[in-house]
C-alpha cells in the first residue's frame, strides 16, 4: 500500500579537522504525520579503538527551523544525533530506521539513493525487498548487482553495490550530480501522467471558488476588462499579500490547503499560493494549470517517474497566453520566473480536456532578461573619480535585484555600496537609493553614488582603465566569475540575457587623451558583443552591449570552453587603457 521502512547503516571515518567540525552533529528531518525516525544505534569509535556510545540526551528532537513561524501548516521536525569523543581518525557509526507510516501518495512508494561525491566512499550498498506481486521499477546506475534469490516466494530481493568511489571537489555554480553518480531509483509509478493524477486527485477540490474568493477577485479586478490584465492583477495580489512559508513539496504532505484557508491564514507554501491564485483566476473564468518543477540545482530528469526527486516546487501555467507565473518569490513581475527555473523541464498537470504534458520553461535570453546601466562620472584634478549610475533591469535580473536590495535592513546601504566596490577591486565609498521595490506593475530601477579616491595618477602622464564605478549588482565586470575554472567536471549553470552599459567620463581641464582605443566587436555561436569610445571636448563616452543567447540552462564541454573564451575577450576589452 506504499508504506515501507528504510534502514540506513553508516560508518564514517573522520579524516580531517574539518570533518570533525562538520559531522559531529547529524540531523535527520522528517514529517511527523508521514514518518518516524528511530536511532537504533549510534556510537563513536575513537582513533585508539575505544567505543563511546551516544547518550540519551545526545539525541535531540526539535521543530524544523522553517516551521516555527507557521507550525499549523508544517509538521516537520529534526532529530539530531550528537556524537561524543570526536577527533581526527575517529569513526562515527549510526543505524537509523525511517518508517513511512502513511505514503505521501496512497499506494505508491519512491526512493532515490545516491553516492554523492562530497565524500570518499569505501563501500556503498543498496538492498531492496518487496512483495513478489508488487509492480515496482528499480533502476540502478553505475552499480553492480541485481535481483537475488529469495527464500520466501512471497518476497523479491535485490542488491547493488559499488566500492572505492572517490570524492570530487565542489565547483561554483555547478548543476547537481544526480544523474551522473552511482544511484538506485525505486518507484511504483507507471508514468508521469499517473503522478499528475495522484497529485491532482487530492488537490482539485482545494481550488474552490468560495464567496470570499469571488468577492476578492471582483474587487481586485474592478474596472479591469482585459483578461490578461485581470490575471496580472490577481497574480500580483497573491504574490505580495500571501506570506511564503518554506514548506517544500517533499515534506509535510503534497496536498495543498484549501484556497479559502490560505486566504484566511495569509500565508502558505508554493502549492498553497498557487492554489489560491488558481481559485481567484477561476472566479474570473480564467483557466490555470498546476505545474511541477524542481527549483534547486537539479536539472536531471529521471527516466522513471519519481515525484519528489524530479519535483519540489509548484508554479502555475496560464494556457490562454502560454505564460508561466510563480507567486512564491513575491517579487517577480507577471510571467517572470526565478533563475533556477529557467530552461527546466516541468510537468503541466492535466485539467479537463487539457492533457498532462512536459513543457520546457523559458530560458533567460536577451528578449526577456536584461539590465541597462547609465553611468556618469567625473575625474578630478587630484585623480579622484566620483559619479552615479542609474540601473534598470528586466526579467529574472529584475527579480534578483528586487530580492537582493529589499533583503538589506534600512540604513546599511552605504555598507552594501562599499562591499560592492571592494568586490570589484575598488576602494571608496558610495550609496544606493531606490523606491517602489514592491510595485510589480513596473520595472524596478535604482541609483548608486560613488567616490573613488586616487584612481588616476595626476598630474603627469600615464595610462588608465575606465573605472568600473558602482554599476549595481549585475554588470559586465562581474558576470563571468563562475567561468574562472579552465576545466569543469560538472555542467555550469549559466543564464543568458542582455547587458548594456553607457558610461560618460568627464576629464579635468588640460588632460589630453593621446588616442582612443579602436572599437571592439565579435560574434560567435553564443554571443554578440560590441564596445566603442568617442570623445567630445573633455567628455568621453563609452558604449558596451552584450547579447548572450545560450541553448540551455547549463553548459559543459566545448560549449563551456566557448563561453569561457567569450568571457576572456570581454574582460580583456574592459581592461583597455587610455593613454594621457
Amino acid at each position: 500500500d506504499g508504506r515501507y521502512t528504510m534502514d540506513k547503516d553508516m560508518d564514517i571515518r573522520l579524516n580531517t579537522a574539518q570533518a570533525v567540525e562538520q559531522m559531529g552533529q547529524m540531523p535527520w528531518a522528517y514529517s511527523t504525520s508521514l514518518q518516524s525516525i528511530d536511532v537504533v544505534e549510534a556510537y563513536t569509535v575513537t582513533a585508539e579503538g575505544k567505543r563511546v556510545d551516544v547518550r540519551e540526551d545526545g539525541i535531540r528532537d526539535q521543530l524544523f527551523p522553517a516551521s516555527q513561524g507557521a507550525a499549523m501548516f508544517d509538521d516537520r521536525r529534526v532529530k539530531t544525533v550528537i556524537f561524543p569523543s570526536l577527533g581526527v581518525g575517529a569513526r562515527l557509526v549510526i543505524r537509523t530506521r525511517m518508517t513511512m507510516k502513511a505514503p505521501m501518495f496512497p499506494g505508491h512508494l519512491y526512493e532515490f539513493t545516491a553516492a554523492f561525491p562530497q565524500f570518499d566512499r569505501q563501500s556503498f550498498q543498496v538492498s531492496v525487498q518487496a512483495p513478489a506481486d508488487m509492480k515496482v521499477k528499480l533502476t540502478p546506475h553505475l552499480m553492480q548487482g541485481g535481483e537475488e534469490k529469495s527464500t520466501d516466494p512471497a518476497i523479491k530481493r535485490w542488491r547493488w553495490h559499488e566500492s572505492n568511489l572517490p570524492a570530487t571537489p565542489p565547483e561554483m555554480s555547478a548543476a547537481s550530480a544526480h544523474g551522473s553518480v552511482a544511484h538506485v531509483a525505486i518507484t511504483t509509478f507507471d508514468s508521469d501522467a499517473q503522478i499528475a493524477q495522484a497529485y491532482w486527485s487530492r488537490a482539485q477540490d482545494k481550488v474552490k471558488v468560495t464567496e470570499d474568493i469571488q468577492k476578492l477577485a471582483d474587487r481586485l479586478t474592478k474596472g479591469v476588462t482585459d483578461r490578461k490584465a485581470q490575471a496580472d492583477v490577481l497574480y500580483r495580489w497573491v504574490s505580495q499579500n500571501i506570506r511564503y512559508v518554506a514548506i517544500y513539496l517533499g515534506f509535510g504532505g503534497v496536498v495543498p490547503h484549501a484556497a479559502d484557508e490560505v486566504l484566511k491564514a495569509g500565508y502558505g507554501d508554493c502549492k498553497d499560493k498557487s492554489t489560491l491564485l488558481s481559485a481567484l483566476l477561476a472566479a474570473k473564468g480564467i483557466t490555470s494549470q498546476a505545474v511541477l518543477v524542481n527549483a534547486t540545482d537539479v536539472y536531471w530528469v529521471p527516466t522513471d517517474p519519481m515525484p519528489t526527486t524530479a519535483f519540489n516546487h509548484l508554479i502555475t501555467y496560464l494556457p490562454e497566453w502560454d505564460v508561466f507565473v510563480d507567486p512564491t518569490p513575491g517579487k517577480a513581475e507577471f510571467g517572470v520566473l526565478a533563475p533556477p527555473l529557467a530552461g527546466k523541464k516541468a510537468l503541466v498537470l492535466g485539467l479537463g480536456d487539457l492533457p498532462t504534458s512536459w513543457k520546457t520553461l523559458p530560458l533567460n535570453q536577451p528578449e526577456n532578461t536584461h539590465v541597462f546601466i547609465k553611468t556618469e562620472m567625473t575625474l578630478a584634478p587630484n585623480g579622484q573619480v566620483s559619479g552615479s549610475s542609474e540601473i534598470k533591469s528586466g526579467g529574472a535580473l529584475d527579480l534578483m535585484t528586487r530580492m537582493a536590495l529589499t533583503s538589506f535592513p534600512s540604513g546599511v546601504e552605504p555598507q552594501v555600496a562599499s562591499q560592492l566596490l571592494a568586490m570589484s577591486g575598488q576602494q571608496g565609498s558610495g550609496n544606493l537609493r531606490f523606491h517602489a521595490a514592491d510595485d510589480l506593475s513596473k520595472p524596478f530601477k535604482y541609483t548608486t553614488y560613488f567616490t573613488l579616491p586616487d584612481v588616476v595618477q595626476l598630474p603627469g602622464s600615464g595610462a588608465m582603465a575606465v573605472p568600473v564605478g558602482l554599476p549595481g549588482l549585475v554588470h559586465l565586470a562581474t558576470a563571468f566569475r563562475p567561468l574562472a575554472l579552465t576545466e569543469r567536471r560538472w555542467p555550469l549553470v549559466f543564464g543568458g540575457g542582455r547587458m548594456t552599459e553607457h558610461i560618460t567620463l568627464k576629464l579635468p581641464e588640460g588632460m589630453v587623451i593621446q588616442k582612443l582605443p579602436a572599437p571592439t566587436q565579435f560574434t560567435n555561436a553564443f554571443a554578440n558583443y560590441a564596445s566603442s569610445m568617442s570623445q567630445q571636448g573633455q567628455v568621453i563616452e563609452i558604449r558596451r552591449q552584450l547579447d548572450l543567447r545560450l541553448p540551455g540552462p547549463t553548459v559543459s564541454g566545448d560549449d563551456y570552453q566557448l563561453l569561457r573564451q567569450t568571457a576572456m575577450q570581454i574582460v580583456r576589452d574592459l581592461r583597455t587603457q587610455l593613454a594621457y
